[in-house]
């Protein structure tokens, strides 16, 4: 992981500032609020073909608060903002993007290698495990919580966590002020051989998460 960047916006779309160098490969996490969400769009300065959803997942409880995981392979260096389009009626919309080198240009993500979990009032929430088919691996996880507190908690590394997850950075690779923007925490780790992986956060209050 080479870099990251992150974006906000309360009513609008959130778009974060990056700049890849050639051949590199943009993970993109997004979460967003209110009604008729995960029919959200990414997409960049550029207009750039390829940006594709991973999985996405949605806790409806008493409202909608939604996350998404999505990619552009072999990114051009031109790029200069990813921008998060948010669903209709959405508002508090938050995308965290990470630049990713070393990776395949053609095909960076084995489809299936991803998993989803969502919950009304935990103050626990992890993503179960998966496994990686080639070896020299990246896994990416988020979250989004709706607790509403400034900070929110967003503990990395906690209950249903394998092996030791980072933030690449403190302030880009996560959203702590849940009382003006929607909250999100985006940590990964990295492999060298193939193995089952999970993460787990812990939240100091949680409306529900995703």
């Amino acid at each position: 992981v080479t870099g990251a960047a992150k974006g906000v916006d309360t009513t609008g779309n959130a778009t974060a500032t990056i700049t890849p160098a050639s051949g590199e490969m943009l993970v993109a996490i997004t979460a967003e609020y209110g009604a008729s969400v995960n029919n959200g769009t990414v997409s960049d300065n550029l207009a750039s073909a390829g940006w594709t959803k991973v999985i996405s997942d949605v806790e409806t409880t008493s409202g909608g608060i939604g996350i998404a995981i999505w990619y552009l392979a072999n990114a051009s260096p031109s790029i200069t903002t990813v921008t998060f389009t948010h669903s209709t009626s959405a508002v508090y919309n938050t995308i965290v993007v990470h630049r990713v080198s070393g990776v395949s240009t053609s095909t960076p993500f084995t489809s299936g290698e991803a998993t989803t979990a969502k919950s009304a009032g935990a103050t626990t929430l992890a993503t179960g495990n998966i496994s990686n088919a080639t070896a020299n691996s990246i896994y990416f996880a988020g979250v989004v919580n709706g607790s509403g507190n400034n900070p929110c908690t967003l503990t990395i590394n906690s209950t249903g966590t394998t092996g030791t997850w980072n933030l690449y950075n403190s302030t880009n690779s996560q959203e702590l002020n849940a009382a003006l923007n929607m909250p999100l925490s985006v940590p990964n780790i990295i492999v060298s051989s193939t193995a089952s992986r999970g993460h787990g956060w812990t939240f100091e209050s949680s409306l529900r998460c995703a």
